[in-house]
């Protein structure tokens, strides 16, 4: 019975480790993906397959499944995965509340994607850090907003310029005519 335990085992490619808990990251990521993924896969192709009427299909209707990778993962961990996550805006701070399982945050900088130790708002540098706020002009402008917005205006210059020699180009025309 043993054998053919260990043979059943081996070739669903679970270890001891992974049945009594105790398996690594890596072990834990090559069972999900050489064995339940396959396996939940086959379950989804067939149930597209019966469920799923030609209209349907036609409609863009789909069944899919979805994995939770942070389901094995501790609570310390965690923490700093989401603060990556949302540091390199990767996701924001209510999809990272969601896959804990906490209710979105009703604030709306919760869902912008943003890096909230870098990207601030005007409101939030004038009344935050006050190094920051030094680092603006007089009206509260960053030197990144003030170089922008003259690159606008030059461009807004030259297209009026370039504009104003086509206007003039289509009177001498209409003149010459």
């Amino acid at each position: 019975i043993e054998y053919l335990t260990s043979m059943l085992y081996s070739q669903l490619g679970i270890t001891q480790s992974i049945l009594d808990g105790t398996a690594d990251e890596t072990t834990m990521l090559n069972y999900y993906n050489r064995t339940i993924e396959p396996i939940v896969s086959a379950i989804v192709d067939e149930m597209k397959r019966k469920f799923l009427t030609k209209t349907a299909r036609s409609q863009k209707q789909s069944i899919m499944f979805f994995r939770d990778p942070f389901k094995l993962v501790p609570v310390t961990e965690l923490a700093e995965i989401s603060d990556k996550l949302t540091r390199n805006e990767i996701a924001t701070s209510n999809e990272m509340r969601q896959t804990i399982g906490w209710k979105p945050s009703k604030d709306p900088k919760a869902d912008e994607l943003r890096n909230k130790n870098l990207n601030q708002t005007e409101g939030e540098v004038n009344s935050g850090n006050p190094t920051m706020a030094d680092e603006g002009t007089s009206t509260g402008e960053s030197e990144q907003d003030r170089i922008v917005n003259e690159l606008l205006d030059s461009l807004e210059s030259e297209i009026e310029k370039i504009i104003g020699d086509y206007i003039s180009d289509d009177e001498e025309e209409e003149e010459d005519s």
